[in-house]
């Protein structure tokens, strides 16, 4: 509150004056004693500069005095306030009108003096009539000093910099404390927090200071403080000063030279593994957590300072389990050989953890734009890192990010542009089985975004009139059949087939829809359903070569079952099936243990051959009587696959002559009937019109290829 007050006019000379103090009776009296004279005189101790105005002040002019701090000892002109503070001011202080320049009738400051002597700075004093001069003199016993904030004045001796000498001492002072006995405990507190006290008088010399800020960009203020904090003893890297490291961090966040200042804090400090590498797992957890907010609050930071390439670096470098990692978990090494400095790292689950913090700033960066530059990084990391464990994180993180369609569609962009999937092929020779499953399941994601006419070559083409022998085509598609899948092939089953990799293979058939998914649905439900689709079909072709790999017959049940019930509730599969497997399926079916000794009736097989039997002869049956109704010539696939297998028959003598012939004639014809509720006949040459039974054993059981007939339904 401002308020204005009129005094009595006094005729008779004053003996006592008191300025904001109550008058005391005792020093009229002369009585000089400590207590009075502390009453009467608020002034003792240090007083800044002296105005007197000829006129009350408006509460505006008083919040504009009060905003420019106690160290302003000038005019209120405008040159001089403009300089000396970066902050708007009160209209009231500059109005041309209401100035408080123009109401100054003195103004006394310690700065404007000469000996004793204070001199007006009020700048209406007319300092050509003596009459208006103005003098004060120092009492005795006073000091004359000039009052600067650290911040203001810091230049004058070089600059913030000057204060970075003091991080080094730390090691001095802790070495100097150490040989004296008794400390106790506010002694070894404050040498855990030297280094803390040295960045948080940084960050008050920084704070609201442009010309610092300025200097601390021009010299590489940033830079040269990450060096010295390499060298501090990692016993005073703790949470105080990452505390004071984060709280110079919200100074520098707030100033003119932000954008600047910030990226050399990241990049020379929080960036810098040097630093942190044998601080507390705390510490370092920490470390990341404040990055990934940052980053996650400007996300422009994470594209200009931390890239994917970066990260795979600094895992390699810090964060691996293996020996040959310079910085391995709970290994001591000399971390400061001038001061003999040791360190020890966390454990192993520690790193792993910070491992995983780090992956995700990885992840965080493929998520907001992929580059050509991050696949390459990828490609070498996977091809030079012996650290499984380390492996598998990050293709657990790679996997995750593409799972968004959008990051998938650049990251095929990006790997296309560099060679293809062939590049990330080696993984799958790895012999830690987990990787190899993994690596597949990433290559099965990669091929379930590629767009359906970059898939590769087909495996089977569906013919829309005569087609082509299968034998014929089955050499062909052998010669034509795709560089990758051929590589994952020969890479995959070097190593023994085990019950792992055979879900995995479904994995990448179904695009990540595992068979257990549908067989956990219920028998409404699948014919409710259209069941799952073939995303990546051609990986048919490894599934049935794992199928003539696997010794145990009821893992070959399970699989050909797995895909019966896949083929019953999409057709769409079976129609993938023809065109993308069904000559490997030829391959694998003659092959097979259970068509080598076919005997429909032997009632010496157990009952797994039996069964094995069945499923073969049934996914066969599937397959045919989907062309034969639903494909035009479909009959000619019919012809053509008992034609190989009787070939295959003479040729390799794995089959007796028209056994399995027969039989699937005879089941697939059966089921073609039920299908179609009407009969089917064959014309023979000559006009002979054979019964449609009798057509399944003439056309299967004997070669087809010699007679020469035409289709037709009857209803």
């Amino acid at each position: 509150m401002v308020s204005c007050y009129r005094y009595a006019k006094l005729y008779e000379p004053l003996t006592n004056c008191t300025v904001g103090a109550k008058f005391n009776v005792s020093l009229s009296e002369e009585v000089d004693t400590k207590e009075s004279v502390e009453a009467a005189f608020p002034f003792l101790g240090q007083i800044g500069p002296v105005y007197l105005f000829n006129d009350a002040l408006s509460s505006e002019q008083v919040q504009g005095i009060h905003s420019l701090g106690p160290s302003y000892m000038y005019s209120f002109l405008d040159n001089d306030i403009a300089t000396f503070s970066e902050n708007q001011l009160p209209r009231g202080i500059l109005n041309a009108k209401e100035s408080l320049a123009s109401k100054i009738i003195f103004g006394l400051n310690a700065q404007a003096s000469s000996g004793k002597s204070l001199f007006n700075v009020s700048p209406t004093l007319d300092l050509i009539s003596e009459k208006n001069s103005f003098e004060a003199t120092a009492m005795g016993g006073t000091e004359l000093c000039s009052r600067r904030l650290l911040q203001r004045i810091i230049y004058c001796v070089g600059g913030v910099t000057v204060l970075f000498p003091l991080i080094s001492q730390s090691d001095r002072y802790e070495s100097e404390s150490s040989g004296q006995f008794g400390q106790n405990v506010d002694v070894i507190d404050t040498k855990e927090c030297l280094t803390a006290e040295v960045i948080e008088l940084i960050a008050s010399v920084l704070d609201e200071n442009l010309p610092n800020q300025h200097q601390m960009h021009l010299l590489s203020g940033f830079s040269i403080l990450g060096f010295l904090l390499q060298s501090v003893n990692p016993q005073q890297l703790n949470m105080e000063t990452l505390a004071a490291l984060k709280h110079l961090f919200s100074v520098i966040s707030n100033c003119g030279f932000s954008e600047l200042l910030i990226q050399d804090a990241i990049s020379s400090i929080f960036l810098n593994l040097s630093i942190w590498i044998y601080s507390a797992y705390e510490v370092q957890r920490e470390l990341y957590l404040f990055l990934i907010q940052q980053f996650d609050n400007d996300p422009r930071l994470l594209k200009n300072l931390c890239r994917l390439p970066l990260i795979l670096d600094m895992i390699c470098k810090f964060y691996c389990d293996k020996d040959k990692c310079k910085f391995g978990s709970g290994s001591k090494t000399s971390l400061h050989p001038p001061v003999g400095v040791l360190g020890e790292r966390p454990t192993k689950d520690e790193i792993r953890k910070i491992r995983l913090l780090l992956l995700s700033l990885g992840e965080m960066s493929i998520r907001q734009n992929i580059v050509a530059a991050d696949i390459k990084a990828l490609i070498a990391f996977f091809e030079r890192n012996q650290d499984v464990t380390c492996i598998e994180d990050v293709l657990h993180m790679v996997i995750r990010a593409i799972a968004q369609k959008t990051v998938l569609a650049s990251f095929h962009e990006q790997v296309s542009f560099i060679g293809g999937y062939p590049i990330f092929v080696n993984l799958l020779q790895r012999e830690f089985e987990p990787i190899r499953l993994l690596s597949l399941q990433f290559l099965g994601r990669l091929l379930v975004g590629l767009p359906s006419e970059k898939k590769g070559l087909r495996f089977f083409n569906l013919p829309s009139g005569k087609a082509k022998s299968v034998q014929e085509s089955h050499k062909k598609i052998n010669l034509r059949m795709q560089p990758l899948f051929s590589a994952i092939s020969d890479r995959l089953f070097r190593f023994p087939p085990t019950d792992n990799l055979c879900a995995a293979l479904f994995d990448v058939l179904l695009g990540g829809a595992s068979p257990k998914q549908k067989q956990n649905q219920s028998d409404g439900q699948k014919n409710k359903s259209p069941g799952s689709h073939f995303a990546v079909p051609q990986s048919l072709v490894l599934i049935f070569r794992f199928l003539c790999s696997c010794e145990d017959i009821s893992a070959r049940l399970k699989i050909i079952t797995d895909l019966l019930d896949l083929l019953d509730t999409n057709p769409s599969n079976i129609e993938a099936f023809m065109e993308y497997g069904w000559n490997a399926w030829l391959t694998a079916s003659v092959k097979l243990g259970a068509l080598q000794q076919y005997k429909v009736r032997s009632m010496d097989q157990v009952e797994d051959k039996i069964n094995e039997q069945c499923m073969i002869r049934k996914l066969f049956s599937v397959v045919l009587l989907h062309c034969i109704c639903s494909v035009k010539g479909g009959w000619q696939h019919l012809e053509e696959t008992a034609t190989f297998l009787l070939m295959q028959s003479e040729k390799e003598a794995l089959l007796p002559h028209g056994s399995v012939g027969a039989s699937l004639g005879w089941n697939l014809l059966a089921q073609t009937n039920a299908k179609r509720g009407s009969s089917v006949g064959v014309v023979l040459e000559g006009g002979l019109v054979v019964d449609d039974m009798v057509a399944g054993g003439l056309v299967i059981g004997q070669r087809v290829g010699k007679m020469r007939g035409e289709v037709r339904g009857e209803r």
